[in-house]
C-alpha cells in the first residue's frame, strides 16, 4: 500500500442510466479477446456496469492498481481491483462515451500506449457519491446573475467539469487541478475531458497547495468542491484538515459553498473539522443512497 504524503487525486463522475441492459456482444472480437470480461447484468444503483472488460492499466506509483474498463456499448470507468475484493469502493468515474465503442479501442497493457476516444454524453450524470454534488452546485449556478466560478480538486476521468459546463450557463467558468499529469492525460484521452471555454481549464498541482495559492492571489469562488479520495476511498489529510477547510472556505463568495465527498469512516472526524470552521448551522450531511459516501455542504 502507497503512503500517501499529499492530496493524491481522483474522482468518481458520470453513468448511463440506472438499470439499463448491457448488450451481449462486443462490438468488435479482438476487444473482448484482449480485454478481461466478466459476466453480463445490470447496472446497479451507484451506476457502475456490471460488464464491463479491461481496457488498460494506468502504471502510477501513486496508485495501486488503477484500470480502465469499458463495457460493450462505449461506457467507461476506472476500477482499482484491489480496493474492490475488499468491499472498499473499487469502481469511480463512470462516463457513457457516445456511439460505438472504435475499433482502435484493443486492450493494452499500459494507459499511455492506448489510442481509443471518446466524446462524453454530457446530457447524463447518474453516478450516486457525486449526484449529490450536481444537486448542490446546479442551481446555485443556474440563479447566477453574473459568472460563475467553481474550484474543483480532482478530476479524475472527467465527468464533473464537463456536466457542470454543459448544464449551467455559458458563464460559468470551471478550475480543475489534478496532482497527477497522466491522470490528466487519460481524462482527456480516454474520456473526452476537453475544458476548451475560455476561463476553464486543468491545473496539474497537489489539491492543498493550488488552494493555498489561490488564498494568497485573493481568488475567489462560487463553489469549491472537494471530490478527493487516496486509497480505498479514504480522503488524505491535506484535503480535509482544519487548515484545508479554512483555506477552502477564505475562497468563497458571500454564500458560496464548499462541498466535500467524505466515507463514513472519515464522517465523524472531518464533521467535526468543518464545524470548528463554519458555524454549526452552516453545514449539513447527505447521506447517499449507496453505502459509504456522505456529502458535507458548508455555506459562507
Amino acid at each position: 500500500m502507497i503512503t500517501i504524503t499529499r492530496c493524491i487525486l481522483w474522482t468518481i463522475v458520470l453513468a448511463a442510466p440506472f438499470g439499463r441492459a448491457l448488450q451481449t456482444q462486443p462490438p468488435h472480437s479482438e476487444w473482448l479477446q484482449a480485454g478481461s470480461a466478466v459476466q453480463l447484468g445490470q447496472t446497479p444503483n451507484d451506476g457502475v456496469p456490471a460488464s464491463t472488460s479491461r481496457l488498460c492499466v494506468l502504471k502510477d506509483h501513486n496508485y495501486d492498481s488503477i484500470e480502465v474498463r469499458v463495457t460493450h456499448d462505449n461506457r467507461r470507468f476506472l476500477s482499482d481491483p484491489i480496493c474492490d475484493a475488499k468491499g472498499m469502493g473499487g469502481d469511480h468515474s463512470v462516463v457513457q462515451c457516445t456511439g460505438t465503442l472504435p475499433a482502435s479501442c484493443v486492450a493494452a497493457d499500459a494507459c499511455d500506449l492506448l489510442k481509443c476516444p471518446c466524446q462524453q454524453d454530457t446530457s447524463e450524470f447518474l453516478y450516486g457519491p457525486t449526484v449529490g454534488i450536481m444537486k448542490e452546485v446546479l442551481p446555485m449556478c443556474l440563479a447566477a446573475n453574473s459568472s460563475f466560478r467553481v474550484l474543483l480538486i480532482g478530476i479524475a476521468a472527467g465527468a464533473v467539469p464537463m456536466r457542470i459546463l454543459h448544464a449551467c450557463p455559458g458563464s460559468t467558468f470551471v478550475e480543475a487541478v489534478e496532482v497527477n499529469p497522466r491522470m490528466v492525460d487519460i481524462a482527456t484521452g480516454l474520456f473526452g475531458l476537453n475544458l476548451t471555454q475560455a476561463g476553464s481549464f486543468v491545473e496539474v498541482n497537489d489539491g492543498g497547495e493550488a488552494v493555498r495559492e489561490r488564498v494568497s492571489r485573493g481568488d475567489k469562488f462560487d463553489v469549491v468542491i472537494v471530490d478527493a479520495f487516496a486509497s480505498c476511498g479514504l480522503v488524505p489529510e491535506s484535503c480535509r484538515s482544519p487548515v484545508f477547510i479554512k483555506h477552502a472556505r477564505e475562497l468563497l463568495n458571500t454564500r458560496g459553498r464548499l462541498i466535500q465527498n467524505v466515507g463514513d469512516e472519515q464522517l465523524n472526524s472531518t464533521l467535526r473539522d468543518y464545524r470548528s470552521v463554519f458555524r454549526e448551522n452552516q453545514v449539513k450531511v447527505i447521506k447517499h443512497d449507496i453505502a459509504g459516501y456522505i456529502l458535507l455542504s458548508a455555506q459562507a
